[in-house]
């Protein structure tokens, strides 16, 4: 009788230990779905969506009246075209700084390597450019050309 408890508890603490480790597999390999009100906005939206949208949500939760709204476009609208202005500087710094470390790095490589690390940058800008023909449509806007809106 001691015998078969004993091989009751080995399975059940097999078991046990089998469902907890799945269970911490399937957290962290298995990508969680994000509920839309968490799920963050992959483009950028026009300018011309961008204003009403937020006097929207404020006009609504703060119960703006009609004159307040007037006031509070221009700000918001300032406030977007600031905030664009200062991503694309930011992005462009970031690509000087990247295209500066690519260069120092290849200045350290062999030959053979410089030109495998050319063809692995060939190959990121090839990826970007589907990714933008793929957000973007046919041709994908121009370095600080505005989208047109869809």
């Amino acid at each position: 009788m001691g015998q078969t408890w004993k091989a009751i508890l080995a399975f059940t603490g097999i078991f046990i230990a089998g469902a907890v480790f799945g269970g911490f597999m399937t957290l962290r390999f298995y990508p969680q779905p994000k509920p839309a009100a968490l799920a963050v906005q992959k483009f950028p939206m026009p300018l011309e969506r961008v204003t009403p949208q937020i006097l929207g949500r404020l006009a609504h939760r703060l119960e703006l009246t009609d004159a307040q709204k007037e006031k509070i476009r221009p700000i918001i609208a300032q406030a977007d075209r600031e905030m664009r202005r200062l991503r694309q500087e930011s992005f462009k710094a970031t690509l000087t700084v990247s295209k500066e470390m690519y260069a120092q790095v290849a200045r350290e490589l062999t030959p053979e390597q410089a030109e495998k690390l050319e063809q692995m940058q060939q190959e990121m800008r090839e990826r970007i450019m589907q990714d933008r023909q793929r957000r973007w449509g046919e041709r994908p806007p121009l370095p600080g050309e505005r989208p047109s809106p869809r």
